[in-house]
């Protein structure tokens, strides 16, 4: 167990199990962003979640697929 100063093992953190709702998170900063640029930004995002989700399907493929199994499969056919 750890030690520590006089009175620190009943102190809890503000709000813990006192029934009060968590604080909101701090507002999302918006950035102005150029005409342009946003319509750019749009065909990005969709291009990366394509690649994203190609490279996610290579590497499930790497890791499903058995080592040699290629060349065992050549060997058997006469």
């Amino acid at each position: 167990m750890l030690q520590g100063g006089p009175g620190l093992e009943n102190q809890r953190a503000p709000g813990a199990g006192d029934g009060a709702a968590p604080a909101p998170p701090p507002p999302a900063v918006q950035v102005p962003v150029p005409d342009g640029r946003l319509e750019w930004l749009n065909k990005m995002q969709g291009w990366l979640m394509v690649i994203a989700t190609l490279v996610a399907g290579i590497t499930y493929q790497v890791g499903v697929t058995v080592p040699g199994r290629r060349h065992l499969a050549a060997r058997r056919q006469p």
